[in-house]
């Protein structure tokens, strides 16, 4: 995996602290934002198989979205803006626990993710998780061609959008047939 050397600033104690509490749209604008400005994308690399840290989702969780015929997320790759960040979930959600992977923080390029790593995770249907930070699913999911756009937090507000437009009118027209 090619490494790209930023200096990143260094992060208080209080200001990680301060990102956990932070609502997932609001990280997930913070994490395309600044990995596009860098040009690089931070996440952890699983030692044991040689290969980008891939977490499955919950199956109760999977199997009631499947129930309820919404598109599921089955493997997501965790990815951060700041080396601070990714150190702080492996801490806080898998390091001394059991069966838990080997991870080491990497730094991957931008343009190399785009060219080499876009249409793959698209075949295997792996998303990107954007900054998690605690053990819980309070974070958001895109699909890893959210940085072919020039500007992937814009395009990933705009899809939210459009995705909550449709959930309004959908409840509308749910509970208007109910009358």
């Amino acid at each position: 995996m090619t490494t790209k050397n930023i200096d990143f600033p260094e992060l208080s104690e209080q200001q990680l602290e301060a990102l956990v509490k932070l609502n997932p749209e609001y990280r997930q604008f913070t994490c395309l934002k600044q990995c596009q400005e860098q040009g690089v994308i931070v996440l952890l690399h699983n030692i044991t198989d040689d290969f980008p840290l891939v977490i499955q989702a919950p199956e109760q969780e999977d199997a009631a979205s499947k129930a309820e015929g919404e598109d599921t997320i089955e493997d997501f790759i965790p990815i951060w803006s700041h080396p601070q960040q990714a150190q702080y979930f492996l801490k806080h959600n898998l390091e001394g626990k059991a069966g838990a992977p080997q991870c080491e923080i990497k730094l991957l390029p931008l343009e190399v993710f785009k060219a080499q790593w876009i249409d793959i995770l698209e075949q295997a249907n792996i998303h990107l998780a954007l900054m998690p930070l605690s053990a819980d699913d309070d974070f958001a999911f895109v699909a890893p061609d959210i940085f072919r756009n020039e500007d992937a937090a814009k395009a990933a507000a705009e899809a939210s959008a459009k995705e909550a437009s449709a959930d309004l009118i959908a409840a509308t027209k749910e509970a208007s047939q109910q009358k």
